[in-house]
């Protein structure tokens, strides 16, 4: 594995950590989760899955105009 590939992992990793405990706050403030999924889910997949799909996914879910949700 070359540097530049541990950079980048170690540089998500990171970016992870940042971004779990976003998330984490952003979905205990909501009322209901897609498919009853916990905060922590959401946390724990931010830093394993990685942050940028994890964002991604979670805001296509609960914030998106395909959610099918009321605006806030």
């Amino acid at each position: 594995m070359t540097l530049g590939w541990i950079i980048y992992y170690f540089g998500q990793f990171l970016l992870g950590l940042v971004l779990a405990p976003v998330i984490y706050r952003d979905a205990v403030a909501l009322q209901d989760l897609f498919l009853g999924t916990s905060p922590l889910f959401w946390a724990i997949s931010c830093v394993v899955l990685g942050p940028l799909w994890t964002m991604l996914i979670y805001w296509l879910i609960h914030y998106s105009n395909i959610s099918g949700r009321s605006s806030r």
